[in-house]
């Protein structure tokens, strides 16, 4: 994700705010980007139990204050997408799927628009 810059032919410098922990920003620095793992469960589509689907989450905020937030929101997700296209994080996994893509003005109350991008890697142990 740290790859998601305009100098390589990305729409958005996302990639230089990129966190694995959630972190608070103050109002003139909200833009930033947050992966975080949300589970790990069996696959049930695979009969063996050896097939595991980790859920993640990749989640980035906007300033409301800029003029294009809703633009720059919509931008950051299709980089996401983009950068995760073919990627495959771990041994024996299948490229990581984009679930659901979520736009959020200003959620509780904050000055950001976010973006919340749900992600599923399927792989086996």
């Amino acid at each position: 994700m740290t790859d998601i810059r305009i100098d390589r032919e990305y729409r958005t410098n996302i990639g230089s705010a990129v966190a694995l922990e959630p972190a608070q920003h103050p109002d003139d620095d909200a833009l930033g980007l947050t992966l975080a793992a949300l589970g790990i469960q069996r696959d049930v589509s695979k009969p063996h139990g050896q097939h595991r689907v980790l859920q993640a989450l990749a989640e980035a905020t906007v300033p409301a204050s800029l003029v294009d937030a809703q633009a720059r929101s919509h931008a950051i997700a299709a980089d996401i997408e983009d950068a995760l296209a073919d990627w495959i994080p771990l041994p024996n996994a299948l490229p990581v799927q984009v679930e659901d893509i979520v736009f959020l003005d200003r959620p509780e109350g904050l000055p950001v628009v976010a973006v919340q991008v749900a992600l599923t890697i399927r792989y086996r142990r």
